[in-house]
């Protein structure tokens, strides 16, 4: 009966597969999607592993990362089984160049010690000389009251004091400057040694996959995470040819790139989509409202026969506050808060309040003005555009702004000059146009130039693919306007 237990023991133990050490590696980030604030990141896995269970961990992960976006797509033969988000501090003290270092500042830290006691030995043995220099010069000077010393000890003793004294400051010399050179030595050494700490102590930031693998073919995984860090905002060129009539249009993007990682050798997209990575969507709570007598609105009331227009006497002096700007704003927060799904609950509810707040407090022409605000803010905030940029793209992680190009088209333009004598004496050249380019242009800042030359800095508004718009060229010094008074005429009627 023992022996069949022990078998039976033997036997269990070896059917239990034990879990490979884990793969560790950084992947390569593939493609990026930069959105308004955040970017999405897909880092690409090209798997070479058993048949079975497998852990992954995925390095290097950015200081910006929003853990709770991690996911990851495979290929068929993969399935995710976990994936979870884990940091740790780096070990740099069992690193070796660092231990050397900390070999040598200990060493000079103690010979430094042994230099300074040196110094302190040096300034007790000139304590005890100096009564004895003392002593020979009291000798040595006359005194009717007491017998004369003998010249021939005084000399001696006043010699040899004054070489130990020389011989003391000599070495004292060597001392100090040993003890500084040290000193300086030291402060090298600390410096380097907090420089590559600095460098390579850092949090590490890693992604844990548990794999499960069908067969034993390679196989591919794909891990995606969003980050902070990251903004986009059109930028275009207009260049102005008078001759050919044309405009080239250079669509561009500025580009905020800060979220703690490079993005090297990338295929890129620009999107103004909000992205929502959340399953739940938010649930609305009851609106509490209290029933009680009418507040009638604050008015204030304005004496148009004043140049500035003042309160009429008797009116509420209380400030008139345009709520259509507020109105604007809750809808871009809303917006904004809305790719939240249920984690946004909370705010969301509070903004549907002042919404509903808003539109029961306004009469019936400022409700039509909110409607009208709301289709506007639609239109220009809640365009979804994507832009896939040709090649792959480098964009290193650092504080300054990137430029890259979007795409360039070249349109016919029909120019016209554009002159108000009464406002100014200058001459604009205005140009009509149609965007051709086959792409949205989103609303942003333009550089305009006519015939090579700079001409002034403006702002291209939301324009659809194959609508018209106006863009303005700038000054055209060679056409002058002036106003003139012809006539006047004066009647006095009775």
């Amino acid at each position: 009966m023992k022996n069949i237990l022990i078998s039976s023991m033997l036997f269990f133990v070896s059917a239990t597969p034990l879990l490979a050490a884990p793969l560790t590696t950084n992947g390569t980030i593939s493609s990026v999607i930069v959105y308004r604030g955040q970017a999405m990141i897909t880092r690409t896995l090209d798997l070479d592993l058993p048949q079975g269970n497998s852990e992954i961990i995925v390095q290097s992960l950015p200081s910006e990362i929003l853990t709770e976006t991690l996911f990851a797509q495979t290929s068929p033969n993969l399935a995710v089984l976990s994936i979870r988000y884990r940091q740790q501090q780096s070990t740099d003290s069992e690193r070796e160049d660092i231990k050397q270092i900390d070999a040598n500042i200990a060493q000079l830290s103690r010979e430094l010690n042994h230099t300074e006691r040196d110094i302190a030995h040096g300034s007790n043995l000139w304590a005890r000389y100096d009564p004895y220099w003392t002593a020979g010069l009291k000798a040595s000077t006359p005194d009717a009251n007491q017998s004369a010393l003998r010249f021939e000890p005084i000399e001696q003793l006043t010699q040899y004091l004054e070489g130990k004294f020389t011989q003391l400051h000599k070495q004292a010399l060597e001392w100090e400057d040993h003890r500084d050179d040290l000193k300086t030595q030291l402060d090298s050494l600390r410096k380097k040694r907090d420089e590559m700490t600095a460098a390579t102590s850092k949090t590490l930031r890693e992604a844990v996959l548990y794999i499960n693998k069908t067969d034993a073919s390679k196989s591919k995984l794909e891990l995606n995470y969003m980050v902070n860090g990251a903004n986009w905002l059109p930028q275009y060129n207009l260049r102005a040819n008078s001759t050919a009539a044309t405009v080239l249009i250079e669509q561009n993007a500025i580009i905020h790139q800060s979220s703690g990682e490079d993005w090297t050798d990338v295929a890129m997209t620009l999107s103004t989509a909000q992205p929502a990575l959340v399953a739940a969507s938010p649930s609305i709570d009851p609106m509490q409202i209290t029933i009680g007598p009418p507040t009638p609105p604050a008015q204030v009331g304005y004496d148009t026969r004043q140049d500035m227009g003042r309160p009429l006497a008797g009116a509420m002096e209380k400030e008139y506050i345009d709520q259509t700007q507020n109105y604007s704003q809750l809808i871009s927060t809303r917006n904004e808060q809305a790719k939240k799904g249920k984690d946004a609950q909370v705010i969301l509810n509070s903004l549907a309040y002042s919404n509903q707040m808003m539109e029961v407090m306004a009469d019936a022409d400022k409700v039509k003005e909110f409607k009208r605000e709301a289709a506007r803010v639609a239109r220009t905030e809640g365009v979804s555009v994507s832009y896939v940029i040709p090649g792959r793209l480098t964009l290193p992680s650092r504080s300054d702004q990137q430029l890259v190009t979007i795409t360039a088209a070249t349109t016919k333009v029909a120019f016209t000059h554009i002159a108000t004598p009464l406002l100014t004496d200058y001459v604009y050249v205005q140009g009509d146009l149609t965007n051709d380019s086959g792409k949205i242009f989103l609303p942003g800042q333009t550089a305009a130039y006519r015939d090579n030359d700079f001409v002034g800095n403006g702002s291209m508004q939301l324009v659809t693919i194959g609508e018209k718009f106006t863009m303005g060229f700038g000054v055209d010094s060679q056409v002058q306007v002036r106003r003139e008074l012809e006539d006047k005429k004066v009647d006095i009627g009775w």
